[in-house]
């Protein structure tokens, strides 16, 4: 219903796939190409491909956003978490918990508890030592005496074959950079795995704060281009088209929620997430789930109140943990919530200061700005693709300002990692279809 498995239709031969980049023949399409540099995605129902469709899937059951007489407790939003997880639940193979810092993976691994015991669930953790992403999960997984795997950012090595594998993986729409580390996870535990996913729980439980009354598509266009220059607003008009309303999730969504949902959501996040070589389990985009946290009162809804605050009374010790984005507001100690702040402050200015002795503890993945002039790997990943990139004299693809972009960036006057990695990205996915 969310599209977290994804069905592709070329809507000229009406062959049918699983993965994008299995459909022949694939032509790049112009108006996507635009979208795609000046957003890092292509929107709504379309690929980077002519002719190539994820059709929208029908929220019919999503509908009907009459009153309701739910209560709104802690222990019915257990019951629904429970339920969602057990219509997914076979107990069949690993069961793995991606574990970040913050709230919706945590309750994922609480909740599995009452399947399994703990010491049963495969847990692991990517990114920075010193991020929360990465220190967080780190202490949970040691409390729940999981079994637990941490993938350092430092461990992980970037080649041409291994983006092509994750371009695969990712169905080919959004930059492929930052979660190739799927692919050592997808390695590390095999094909009987089973991933549970708090895939898009923040939205779920309130934590949208797009304003309401402004136009959808330009509130998206706004918030997704931020930090990509490649492109200017002068394209904006052309890939309106492209970008779905979010009209299938009326009347229970707002539009510019709703917007989001199709667009952002759907097409950058879920594709990073939801590889088609990985079995991903998502609990928090069950329909009855989502009914009743969209149905809860506004004030309820307001910055997750609810929604945190019930997750931390069923699962009051996976809270006596700091959150990357509340601390230990929902532990209950202002001691703790105090030196935890000092902590981060301390911690974000001496990254600013001295970078190569600091982490920011906000770090969610590798510092690609860096990387990109300073780890051989990445260097020459990106070298070599954009290279190829300027030999395909693609019109939508100013050569000089790639090769401005990058000497910039390597020079230190400006930064253009996203566009640098978006552009990379672009070429891996033009290689995969060709081959």
């Amino acid at each position: 219903m969310f599209r977290t498995t994804r069905q592709f239709i070329n809507t000229r031969t009406g062959s049918v796939t699983q993965a994008l980049l299995r459909q022949r023949p694939l032509t790049l399409d112009r108006a996507s190409l635009l979208a795609y540099l000046r957003l890092g995605y292509v929107p709504g129902d379309r690929t980077l491909f002519e002719n190539v469709i994820l059709p929208l899937e029908s929220k019919a059951a999503l509908l009907g956003a009459e009153s309701s007489d739910e209560e709104y407790t802690s222990d019915r939003a257990k019951t629904l978490l429970l339920k969602a997880i057990e219509r997914r639940w076979t107990g069949r193979g690993l069961q793995v918990v991606p574990l970040s810092g913050g709230i919706d993976s945590r309750i994922i691994l609480a909740a599995l508890a009452e399947f399994t015991e703990h010491k049963n669930i495969h847990t692991y953790t990517y990114g920075v030592p010193g991020s929360y992403d990465f220190d967080i999960p780190n202490a949970i997984a040691r409390y729940t005496k999981s079994q637990h795997r941490s993938f350092a950012a430092s461990e992980l090595h970037y080649d041409i074959d291994g983006l092509v594998r994750a371009a695969i993986a990712t169905d080919a729409n959004t930059e492929i950079f930052h979660p190739l580390v799927l692919n050592s996870v997808a390695d590390h535990y095999g094909d009987s795995a089973v991933y549970w996913s708090g895939y898009a729980g923040d939205l779920v439980g309130g934590g949208f704060d797009f304003p309401e009354g402004a136009d959808p598509k330009e509130n998206l266009i706004a918030y997704d281009s931020r930090g990509l220059r490649f492109l200017d607003e002068s394209v904006d008009r052309p890939i309106m088209p492209l970008i779905t309303t979010g009209a299938t999730m009326a009347p229970l969504v707002a539009p510019a929620e709703a917007c989001f949902w199709e667009n952002h959501v759907e097409r950058y996040a879920a594709h990073h997430i939801c590889r088609n070589d990985m079995t991903v389990e998502t609990p928090l985009v069950d329909i009855d789930f989502v009914r009743y946290f969209y149905r809860a009162p506004p004030e309820h809804r307001r910055e997750k109140r609810f929604y945190n605050g019930a997750f931390a009374e069923s699962f009051p010790m996976f809270f006596e943990f700091p959150t990357k984005d509340y601390g230990y507001t929902y532990s209950g100690s202002r001691h703790r919530q105090l030196w935890h702040r000092v902590k981060f402050y301390g911690a974000a200015i001496g990254w600013r200061l001295i970078p190569r002795l600091f982490t920011h503890p906000k770090t969610a993945y590798l510092d690609m700005g860096r990387a990109i002039n300073s780890r051989a790997d990445v260097r020459g990943c990106v070298d070599e693709l954009l290279s190829s990139l300027h030999r395909r004299d693609l019109p939508e693809l100013n050569s000089a300002s790639i090769g401005s972009m990058l000497s910039a960036h390597r020079s230190g006057r400006l930064v253009f990692a996203k566009d640098l990695i978006n552009l990379a990205s672009l070429e891996v996915f033009l290689r995969a279809a060709e081959s």
